[in-house]
């Protein structure tokens, strides 16, 4: 299927790398990414000049040493708002880069595909009329014995914790319900040992690529930490519009249509999340709010909360939501005296919606 992507709000999706302040410079309201491989093999560089820039500065800025070779040699620029300009001026600060095929922004597959994925893990596990399934998963999430029913079949056995593996076992439940029973049994009969191939029931494209124009400067605030964070992203513009393409295979799902609503009642959840944490944290989550009507939309990205990526919602529905905190807190070493707290950090920015990672779909 043939879908196009609209971005609802700015979307961060890092390559993990960094642009230092020595590979750009401002402009007025622009920032220029120098390209400083081509920079390198002028004959007229002088290298030595420039390393001795670089050690007598901290940090080296490229504005500092010569703007006007930035400018004829540079990949590309971006905008930003003045107030943000004098801020990075002023800070020096590195800017953590959006992903890019050239010089070309664009959403990958894999991150679509992984949060189609986490509502595929809700809308699975949340049938609470299935007696043992509401057992075997309440047990899961809370970290503790795993009882005896017509699940066992999934359960998988962690030797070296001596303990069942329980997100392995809950992955397998989702996988037999998502999965077609006649593939399922293809895979069972196998010579072969076949892993549950989680993701293969469905492909989804890259978003094709769009010019840089559509990459903005933001600063990324971590609220709700007892340490402030902020940083500085390039991001994918709101209103920005991707082709892509969706394929489901194997899976009970007719049509991928039938996925994408199911991915819409999950991120409604999340959304209804963020829209109260904005009310409660003093934040305008009106813009939010304008989104509830929005067919297929999902939230991805690196500034998706724990909500949108997590077993929360489940666990809230189940009424099993501070066993759950306490097991996953457990999990990754977080100290007892907050064993019960939600986790209520958000990367935010400075404009309405302050919250990023929202996209719609349409058919």
């Amino acid at each position: 299927m043939n879908l196009k992507l609209e971005t609802l709000t700015p979307i961060f999706i890092g390559t993990g790398e960094e642009i230092s302040p020595i590979e750009y410079f401002i402009e007025q309201n622009t920032i220029y990414r120098v390209n400083m491989e081509k920079i390198a093999r002028l004959p007229s560089f002088d290298s030595t000049q420039f390393a001795s820039f670089i050690k007598d500065n901290n940090p080296p800025y490229f504005g500092d040493f010569d703007q006007t070779l930035g400018k004829t040699y540079y990949h590309y620029n971006l905008e930003a708002d003045p107030t943000l300009i004098d801020v990075l001026i002023s800070q020096k600060d590195n800017i953590k880069e959006q992903i890019k095929t050239g010089n070309h922004a664009y959403i990958p597959g894999s991150s679509l595909k992984g949060a189609i994925y986490s509502a595929m893990w809700w809308y699975f596990l949340k049938d609470s009329s299935d007696k043992d399934l509401r057992d075997v998963v309440t047990a899961c999430l809370r970290g503790g014995f795993i009882p005896r029913n017509s699940y066992n079949q999934y359960v998988v056995f962690n030797r070296k914790q001596n303990r069942p593996d329980f997100e392995t076992t809950l992955k397998n439940i989702v996988f037999s319900k998502l999965i077609d029973s006649r593939y399922l049994q293809k895979i069972r009969n196998s010579d072969r040992r076949i892993k549950f191939p989680f993701l293969s029931w469905i492909k989804v494209s890259d978003c094709l690529p769009q010019t840089i124009e559509n990459l903005k400067l933001e600063q990324i605030e971590l609220k709700g930490s007892r340490r402030i964070l902020k940083e500085f992203v390039e991001s994918i513009k709101e209103k920005t519009i991707f082709n892509l393409t969706l394929r489901n295979y194997h899976s009970i799902f007719v049509e991928e249509k039938e996925v994408l609503e199911v991915s819409d009642q999950f991120y409604s959840k999340v959304l209804e999340k963020d829209i109260e944490w904005c009310e409660h944290n003093g934040f305008d989550g009106t813009s939010l709010e304008m989104f509830r009507g929005q067919k297929y939309k999902i939230k991805i990205g690196q500034t998706t909360s724990s909500w949108s990526t997590s077993s929360l919602i489940l666990a809230e529905e189940l009424g099993i939501l501070n066993e759950y905190i306490q097991n996953w807190r457990k999990s990754i070493g977080s100290p007892p005296y907050h064993f019960a707290d939600l986790p209520l950090t958000r990367k935010v920015i400075d404009s309405a919606p302050p919250l990023m990672g929202w996209v719609k779909i349409t058919l």
